[in-house]
């Protein structure tokens, strides 16, 4: 069978939804999170210090999403800025949506990156991340580590590392177009040096022009590709 839990209403000729999203989470142990569903006006440390960042604009209503360690259900709710959960309402598999939208972020995140890191590696800044997508990652150590984990479990990801500033994340090379475009340029031109040369070729050139004491200053020679003809060595 398939469960579930919500709040049904009767004879409902419409369903009043109100646009909401998700700015943080946090999640409670079992005892608490259930302490926290049957007692939902009582105020809450926890939802204190959330308050600054529940609220409604013109758009939509910015909430807090508490979650149960011990199971896949949360509750959304939005405080307008006091310590009880003023506005409520129950939010079956949250685990399951979260799980899903982050991987998808994440996708995104590298996906972008790889377009644009000089180096194989990427500072995804906290400011511009909640910008985009509306989730202030700094407060929110369960959606940050969420991340971290969907970042970590993509192939082209060699590490990333929660700082003070962002999520900075390392490349694997063969995935970075911008170490590969480096890896497949071609030279135009080599210079030879003096060291280049085996003895017995510098033997012969000091034999037919004498010891200048400048050889090993300046190129012997420089050699020149014809047009798209790379040079090897």
């Amino acid at each position: 069978m398939l469960y579930t839990s919500t709040v049904l209403e009767r004879k409902a000729n419409k369903l009043d939804l109100t646009p909401c999203v998700i700015s943080a989470a946090v999640c409670l142990s079992e005892g608490e999170y259930n302490s926290f569903k049957n007692n939902l006006l009582q105020d809450r440390e926890f939802l204190s210090d959330y308050k600054d960042i529940c609220g409604s604009n013109e758009n939509y209503c910015h909430c807090l999403l508490v979650l149960n360690a011990s199971g896949d259900d949360g509750i959304l709710c939005d405080t307008e800025g006091y310590n009880y959960a003023r506005y409520s309402a129950p939010f079956p598999d949250a685990k399951g949506y979260l799980n899903y939208h982050m991987q998808g972020i994440a996708e995104r995140m590298v996906s972008d990156a790889l377009e644009n890191s000089p180096d194989g590696t990427w500072l995804f800044d906290y400011e511009d991340f909640g910008q985009k997508e509306g989730i202030i990652l700094p407060r929110s150590t369960y959606l940050l580590e969420l991340l971290q984990d969907k970042l970590l479990a993509r192939d082209e990801v060699r590490s990333a590392s929660i700082g003070c500033e962002g999520i900075l994340v390392e490349f694997e090379p063969a995935f970075c177009r911008s170490m590969e475009n480096d890896a497949t340029q071609q030279e135009s031109s080599i210079e030879i040096m003096w060291d280049d040369l085996k003895p017995a070729a510098q033997k012969r050139i000091i034999n037919m022009l004498g010891d200048n004491g400048n050889y090993d200053v300046y190129p012997i020679t420089t050699i020149y590709a014809e047009p798209n003809q790379d040079i090897q060595m």
